[in-house]
């Protein structure tokens, strides 16, 4: 007989941030130091993962997955994303129980094709009685490695200079897959699949967001992306609420396996999970999911065993699962934002362009009008001449001995449109001492 499932509970932030010594601690430093809790979080998550040993997977009934993830932090300039780094850093709040790994390295990727670069080193091997050799290293003996962008901007730069290899190197790192490529000559690094972990994470205005469009929804990039506000509308209440408390105890986070494991520990789905990532697969193979959420269930995932390290465990249970959701939540809610302000700013723009063009078009329009009038003018006073129409009478019919018509049989239908006020101009040029 099956068990049960346990339905999905939902967090208030609240509930969530009182959760766990490590939610109440980053809070409470949140709070006090006016900055975002989630923003903290997520630097706290990356440093995490950069410990899980790169062999530690997320292991589901379909195999193996890669706890590679990415991040983006979005909010105002002026709101503390940078400080928020430099807060989960400070060892204030957190620290972790021995430092068995190297720090894992932040990196500003050049392009999509430097990303296998970027995890090696090149060291010198002397060798007694032979020629000094230069071999690569791994940077970080957990092959970890952050790629930080502190201004979206400069990737957004660099994707276009480089076309979309950026973005597909950011999937195929969340995926776990293959990075570089052997070039001629036996150049050209590589680092094999799933055997390495790897972190993005980028700083973020909502209105310069690089991960929204529909090409992006389609291929399944923003739902691979965990999204987090830099930005805390409580953050006065927050700010008076800590006043006169002591900071919490820092917490310690347990050591997550070691350098040299053999057998390093797994992340094993849970029921629940399997039954959600079924759901989604069924709704997926009938074409009914939403492709901006097509990767959700497995984001979630990763979140919990995220969640369930930090809490010093290398097993997952309900709650983590439950937690997770409270940040995929949220990062649907910065994901609506981010959309909302792209929109408006889109159509500002537009009505900005729409503005402008309406007076180039006017200008352009009545350019036209004046270079037909000014066109259909001259050849009046041709044709009057050459019909013999009298220049110095009044442009009325009746009053010259010739007619009107004879001088009109010239002009097209539609220039005819013009006569009566070329008729007009001509005579007053004439009438100030023109022809």
């Amino acid at each position: 007989m099956s068990k049960e499932l346990i339905p999905d509970k939902k967090y208030s932030p609240e509930e969530f941030w009182a959760a766990r010594p490590l939610l109440r601690n980053i809070k409470w430093w949140a709070s006090y130091t006016v900055k975002s809790p989630y923003a903290i979080l997520v630097w706290a998550m990356v440093q995490m993962l950069m410990r899980i040993p790169y062999r530690t997977y997320y292991v589901t009934k379909t195999g193996k997955n890669a706890l590679n993830m990415t991040f983006v932090v979005s909010g105002d300039t002026g709101t503390g994303k940078t400080a928020a780094r430099h807060l989960a850093y400070g060892g204030e709040i957190f620290s972790f129980d021995g430092q068995y790994w190297y720090e894992a390295p932040l990196v500003q990727l050049r392009s999509g094709e430097s990303a296998a670069d970027a995890f090696f080193t090149r060291i010198k091997k002397s060798v007694e009685g032979q020629k000094d050799e230069w071999v690569d290293e791994w940077i970080n003996l957990n092959r970890a490695i952050i790629f930080f962008f502190d201004e979206v901007l400069y990737f957004v730069g660099k994707q276009r200079q480089n076309s979309s290899t950026l973005v597909a190197v950011l999937l195929s790192m969340w995926s776990g897959e293959m990075l570089g490529g052997a070039l001629a000559g036996g150049r050209g690094k590589t680092v094999p699949a799933r055997e390495y972990r790897a972190c993005v994470v980028l700083n973020s205005q909502k209105e310069t967001d690089a991960f929204r469009s529909d090409a992006s929804a389609y291929s399944g990039e923003s739902s691979r992306i965990l999204s987090v506000s830099a930005v805390n509308p409580l953050a006065e209440s927050d700010f008076e609420g800590v006043q006169g408390t002591e900071p919490p105890a820092k917490v310690i986070v347990p050591k997550f396996g070691g350098y040299g494991d053999s057998m390093p520990p797994q992340f094993y789905a849970l029921p629940e999970m399997e039954a959600a990532q079924a759901q989604q697969d069924f709704l997926a193979h009938k074409g009914l999911n939403d492709k901006t959420r097509s990767h959700e269930i497995l984001q979630r995932s990763k979140i919990a065993c995220v969640l369930a390290a930090l809490d010093g465990r290398t097993y997952l249970n309900i709650e983590d699962w439950h937690l997770a959701l409270h940040l995929i939540e949220h990062s649907r809610e910065v994901d609506g934002e981010i959309r909302t302000a792209q929109t408006k700013a889109l159509r500002s723009e537009a009505g900005k362009s729409g503005a402008i063009l309406g007076v180039r078009m006017d200008a352009a329009d009545a350019s036209r009008e004046e270079a037909a009038l000014e066109r259909v003018t001259r050849n009046l006073r041709k044709w009057a001449l050459a019909e013999g129409y009298d220049l110095d009478q009044l442009p009325h019919e009746g009053t010259n001995p010739m007619k009107k018509s004879l001088v009109e049989k010239h002009f097209s239908s539609r220039d005819r449109e013009y006569l009566a006020e070329a008729y007009t101009r001509l005579f007053n040029e004439l009438s100030e001492g023109g022809d």
